[in-house]
Parts: structure tokens; sequence; C-alpha cells
């Protein structure tokens, strides 16, 4: 998404718009860095809402409070999809469901990282099945992905833009998605709430958010060029083949979706142990 959004901003804004990974803690690293930085607007992070929200529930001694962060645009979401091995003998998350309650603390769920929507997902799983399962975290995608593979665990939530490619290869099977509504990406695979727990939604969130004491005038002009661009046909297009329900909301929106989430979140893991 950064790329594709760097190459659009580039022409909007008449100077070079780079993209830099700064991965680890769930995000956090990035948005430590970012708030370090000049609030000048010329330094940007697009963040996952994890690193945001429910990473600073779990994780100790953060560098930065979300609140203080200028918020620019919520961009768009997207849901988990709980995955299994081509073999796996489930085909649905009723029949994961069902083994976790014939098999309790013997089923193994991946999530991607602290705090991701995957781990939010299985733990909300947890709470609305009443099911006892074995949370594993696997850190680096790459792994992540041959767990879902090679039947390592019994299934991964992973989010379904880097998901959509393995699952037309039929490397993996998605057995549910974990957002409100079907996918637009995977519209023949079901929802988590179609398998009767009503209400469950696990799905990520992406904003763009900049240093704190960043002018209001500087995220005005960041969020419309951003507007502009989310409205691209192109753009829409390639988003939407991924995975990705677009939103391009406005820094008030932003604002209270991070308020929201981290309320969420604190109820949720509450008792989850605490990382530094």
């Amino acid at each position: 998404m950064g790329r594709l959004l760097a190459d659009k901003l580039s022409a909007a804004l008449g100077q070079a718009v780079t993209v830099k990974n700064v991965p680890g803690k769930s995000g956090t690293v990035g948005v430590s860095e970012l708030a370090k930085a000049d609030p000048d607007g010329h330094t940007l992070i697009l963040t996952g809402d994890a690193a945001v929200t429910t990473a600073t529930v779990l994780y100790e001694g953060l560098a930065y409070d979300p609140k203080d962060l200028g918020a620019v645009s919520r961009l768009a979401s997207a849901a988990n999809a709980i995955l299994v091995c081509a073999s796996s003998p489930y085909t649905s998350v009723g029949d994961l469901i069902k083994a976790a309650r014939e098999k309790p603390g013997q089923i193994k769920l991946a999530h991607g990282g602290l705090g991701f929507s995957g781990h939010v997902g299985i733990e909300l799983l947890k709470q609305k099945a009443s099911i006892n399962v074995a949370v594993v975290e696997i850190a680096t995608p790459s792994e992540l992905q041959k767990a879902s593979e090679e039947g390592m665990v019994d299934a991964v939530l992973l989010t379904i833009p880097p998901s959509v490619a393995r699952i037309k290869e039929g490397k993996v099977r998605a057995i549910a998605v974990t957002g409100p509504s079907r996918s637009p990406a995977l519209p023949e695979v079901a929802t988590v709430a179609e398998a009767g727990l009503t209400g469950y939604d696990a799905s990520a969130w992406f904003g763009v958010l900049a240093p704190k004491g960043t002018p209001q005038a500087v995220i005005a002009r960041l969020h419309e060029e951003l507007v502009k661009v989310m409205a691209d046909p192109e753009i829409r297009r390639k988003l939407t083949e991924l995975g990705f329900v677009l939103i391009a909301g406005s820094p008030q929106e932003l604002r209270e979706s991070i308020a929201a989430r981290r309320d969420d979140a604190a109820v949720l893991m509450k008792g989850a142990m605490r990382t530094k």
C-alpha cells in the first residue's frame, strides 16, 4: 500500500516520497522512530492499528502516546483470513471450534505478533466460542506463511492482502474471514460471524500519522492529497483486489478510532502478559 501511494503522492506534492520499512514489536519500533522525527510533515508513518492501539496495552515503556501524534487519515481496513494447510481436515471455523472443544488446549492457532489483529482474532474467538486453544506467536511473516502451508499449527490468522495469492495458488485454504462481512477478494469464504459468533469482528485498519506538533495546516494538506490518491481508480482497483476495504477518513475519525480500539483492547487483553 505504501509504495502504491508513494508514487501518486510524489506527483501531487511535487517532491519525492520514499518508503522505508521499519518492522519490529508489532509496529511500535516504527512509531517510536516517527515520534522522534521533526514535525515538519516530511516524515510520516503508514501503520496498522496495532502499533497505536492494542500494542500500547501489551508493551510497557513505549516512547510515545498515540493521542499525542498527528492523525492524518485512516486509509483502509482488512480482515484476517483463517488459514489451514491444503490437506487439513478443517473445512470451516465450526470444525475448528468443535475440535477445540473436544481437545481443550491442544489445538494450535498462530498469529503474527502481539496486538496484531490476528492475535486479537484468536482472543476474540476464545471468548465468543468459549474454547481453550494454544496461542502461538510467529512474528516472522515468512515463518508464519510456512507454518500455515506445512500444517505446523492447526490454523493461522493472517490479514487477507498477503494471503490472497497463496489461497488462489492452493498453497493454503481459507476456512473463514474475520471481518463483519465477506471480503471482496474472497467472496466465497464465510465470515466467523456466519458460524454463529454474532458480532465477531477482528479486522486491522491502516492509517497515516505524523509526529507530535505537526502544524494543522500541514496535516490538512496531507489529508487532502491522501483522499485524492485513495479516490484514484487505479489505486482503488489494486487495493480492492488485494482485499482492502477503502476508508480515507478524516483526522478526527482516525483519532476516535484509535481511542475506541485502545479501550476495546484494554478489556479484551485484560490479564494478558505485558512485555517490555
